[in-house]
């Protein structure tokens, strides 16, 4: 994958932040060019629908921030099926994202290439941190961003969903 990628991301305690960092490397060592951009300081009119699209958000009561939304909806409509993937991060479930997220975006003419969940510690309102645990739970979580990198790579990463029980949630 030569195409440059642009990696649109949000993240409200770092643990986003941290997967993108990852991701961005391995991207990067494959000889891809990986341009990082806040979702919450992007105009959609400096979008670029000739380079990959990368999503990255954290998951906040089974969905996402109203910020990530707002993002979402308003990018460009392509007719080039501009190539988009998404990645987020979560303490246990999302529900309403992966799902809904995939029929906005492919209703807007982008090909979706891929979604990934990636269990991270919560640091939101950690009531009782173990360090030790929070650092196996982050080592865990950024293998599983590399791995969700290379299979971008390879061109088998997947973008599934769970029809009936993303649609409720959403």
């Amino acid at each position: 994958m030569k195409t440059p990628i642009d990696f649109y991301w949000f993240s409200g305690t770092g643990n986003t932040l941290l997967a993108v960092n990852r991701m961005a490397e391995i991207f990067r060592k494959s000889g891809s060019e990986v341009f990082l951009h806040k979702i919450e300081k992007t105009k959609s009119e400096e979008i670029s629908l000739d380079n990959i699209i990368g999503l990255a958000f954290p998951v906040a009561y089974q969905s996402t921030y109203p910020v990530v939304w707002n993002f979402i909806n308003k990018l460009p409509k392509t007719g080039k099926e501009t190539r988009i993937f998404m990645v987020d991060t979560l303490m246990a479930f999302s529900g309403g994202v992966v799902g809904p997220l995939r029929a906005i975006l492919q209703k807007k003419g982008y090909r979706t290439i891929g979604a990934k969940e990636i269990s991270m510690p919560n640091n939101f309102l950690p009531v009782k941190v173990n360090p030790d645990n929070n650092r196996k739970k982050v080592g865990k979580g950024l293998l599983a961003a590399e791995e969700y990198a290379h299979s971008i790579l390879r061109g088998t990463s997947r973008w599934g969903r769970i029809p009936l029980l993303s649609d409720l949630i959403f």
